[in-house]
């Protein structure tokens, strides 16, 4: 009977020394289920207990494939790594395996997530739009577009035409010469009858 009884008072003093021992995940960066709005620069895991050289954890993306890290580093309670380039948006999950203080290997895992806000592509300027030629009415009740300024700058003026040697025509000149013309006969006709009477006896 004294025998059961000592064997009670032993486990009820070991046990909550057993549950002291097991190590527990306390503290991790990034946090458990938060969400960053930048890739982590680093991932760290921090026990209760002392953990020991050997644990280590791994980094899974949403699709389940391992993302590359670097080598873990374990010192006293905690052990952290560096994602080797920048985590993509989405959801990740860590997985982790240690042995704790009472020298059993325990695995457990945690998740977060990674939103980078992605920048906003800036609108191109639209073209602005050419002026449309203006329309006038013919006599006939056709439109028929006006030209334009450039058109008009573009379209050339009649230039007079050239005569046989190469020079313009001057129109004064071109409307005195039947005058001086007439002239020259009445002259003549004059001069004709004075000598004509000048003649007679």
């Amino acid at each position: 009977m004294k025998r059961i009884l000592l064997i009670c008072l032993a486990l009820i003093w070991l046990l909550p020394q057993a549950a002291l021992a097991h190590s527990k995940l306390q503290d991790t960066v990034p946090e458990k289920d938060s969400t960053s709005e930048s890739s982590p620069q680093e991932i760290r895991l921090t026990f209760n207990t002392k953990i020991e050289k050997i644990s280590s954890f791994k980094l899974f993306d949403a699709e389940g494939e391992e993302v590359a890290l670097g080598e873990t580093d374990v010192e006293g309670d905690t052990m952290s790594n560096r994602p080797t380039a920048p985590l993509a948006n989405g959801s990740y999950k860590v997985k982790w395996t240690i042995v704790g203080a009472d020298g059993h290997a325990i695995e457990g895992e945690y998740g977060f997530a990674v939103e980078t806000p992605v920048p906003s592509a800036t609108p191109e300027p639209s073209p602005s739009a050419a002026p449309s030629p203006t329309t006038e009415a013919t006599s006939d009740g056709e439109v028929s577009p006006s030209p334009t300024a450039a058109e008009e700058e573009a379209s050339p003026s009649p230039s007079p035409v050239a005569n046989e040697d190469g020079e313009e025509p001057d129109n004064a000149d071109s409307g005195m010469s039947p005058l001086l013309a007439v002239g020259g006969i009445i002259v003549v006709v004059a001069v004709a009858a004075a000598l004509l009477r000048r003649r007679k006896p």
